[in-house]
Formats: structure tokens, sequence, C-alpha cells
């Protein structure tokens, strides 16, 4: 069930990304991860050194 919902969801994503602003759509996506990882990072950098003051 669960997986059906998520092929669900992805083809609608990739139905919708046609057209001219297609390239943007994913480097606004691959910018957004690339944010998450940061922000991951940086929280995990302030947990160590918060453990060790």
């Amino acid at each position: 069930m669960t997986i059906h919902i998520a092929s669900l969801l992805v083809e609608s994503y990739l139905r919708d990304c046609s057209g001219p602003f297609e390239r943007e759509r994913y480097m606004l996506d691959f910018i957004m991860l690339a944010m998450g990882l940061v922000f991951f990072a940086l929280s995990i950098g302030y947990a160590v050194v918060c453990d060790r003051l």
C-alpha cells in the first residue's frame, strides 16, 4: 500500500515537471536538500560542542 502511494506521488511529480521550468524545479530541489543536510550537520556539530562544555 505504501509503495503504491509513493509510486503515485513520484509519477505525479514527474508529470508536473514537464515544461520550460523543469530544470529550475530540479535545481530548487537540490538546493533544499543541500540546505537540509547543512542544517543537520550544523545541529550535530552544535550538540557535540555543547556536550564538551
